[in-house]
């Protein structure tokens, strides 16, 4: 992991019930451990029954952030 030089963004659906979070625990604990710049939550599939519309729009407003602060312009 010390050599990831981006932000590491997944976005799981964290408060969907169909994820299983210990593997995104053990995930975000690595990524603050080793100081890399990171958002685990979010869900944009809206194809399932947990879609929740209120956290996809939440989620592509931090994606849309992530790319202003990130990308060449």
């Amino acid at each position: 992991m010390k050599n990831i030089k981006g932000n590491i963004y997944p976005f799981c659906g964290t408060q969907n019930g169909s994820i299983n979070l210990d593997p995104l625990d053990k995930m975000e604990t690595e990524l603050a451990k080793n100081h890399v710049p990171h958002r685990v939550d979010g869900f944009l599939y809206n194809h399932q029954p947990s879609y929740n519309e209120r956290a996809a729009s939440n989620a592509w407003l931090k994606v849309t952030q992530l790319f202003a602060s990130t990308l060449v312009k």
